[in-house]
């Protein structure tokens, strides 16, 4: 058994999260505390804020007993179902999906998934933590069709989730996707043109219905 602070059990245990963001905006979150052994400062990096919660939640319960927490977090996390378990399993339960898709599916969950929501719970994923991972999406700046096709992967999942009656319900169920800021090109209809064109004077009047007629 490891203790801190000198090896006395009764030391105050010191331990802390640190966040740094990275380069394209996303944010690597690292447990710290000291080695009772060799006093020097331990790291731990973390997939996501509430693994990195959690291990610390564990090491401060634990006391100055490292190994006992270290071994507990191990456990824990090694026997959730997570998000990401969850997506795993439907893609292997996919049946008409081709190569292409799979590793589309696959790459999504790498990208988009796995170091964020995938860390959580399956089971305890709330409505609001999918808005929270869909905004999350938005401050990358990903466009909204594929916010949307991840989305779509991972509501998919949570419907394997519910016919396998691990959860009840879905969190993505009417969830608000973003929608896209391109616009879509309108067109005159035939009583519109109709009333524009009366208006028209020439050269104007042969000039645009020249262009209506070529469009």
């Amino acid at each position: 058994m490891r203790h801190l602070q000198g090896g006395s059990p009764h030391s105050v245990f010191v331990a802390y999260i640190e966040a740094r963001k990275r380069k394209d905006g996303s944010v690597t979150h690292y447990v710290r505390w000291i080695d009772p052994d060799t006093k020097a400062t331990v790291t731990q990096k973390m997939d996501s804020e509430v693994s990195a919660k959690f291990l610390l939640t564990v090491l401060k319960a634990h006391g100055n007993n490292v190994d006992a927490a270290l071994a507990n977090a191990i456990d824990h996390f090694s026997g959730v179902y997570t998000v990401t378990r969850m997506i795993e399993d439907h893609i292997g339960l996919l049946t008409s999906a081709n190569g292409y898709t799979i590793r589309r599916y696959k790459g999504n969950l790498k990208c988009h998934i796995a170091a964020t929501l995938g860390q959580r719970d399956a089971a305890e994923v709330e409505y609001r933590d999918i808005v929270a991972w869909i905004k999350s999406m938005q401050a990358k700046e990903l466009s909204s069709k594929t916010i949307a096709n991840v989305h779509g992967l991972l509501s998919s999942a949570f419907n394997s989730m519910v016919r396998d009656k691990r959860r009840p319900d879905n969190p993505c169920k009417g969830v608000s996707l973003p929608k896209s800021a391109e616009e879509k090109a309108t067109f005159l209809t035939p009583t519109e043109w109709a009333a524009i064109e009366v208006e028209l004077v020439e050269p104007y009047r042969s000039f645009f219905t020249f262009l209506i007629h070529t469009v």
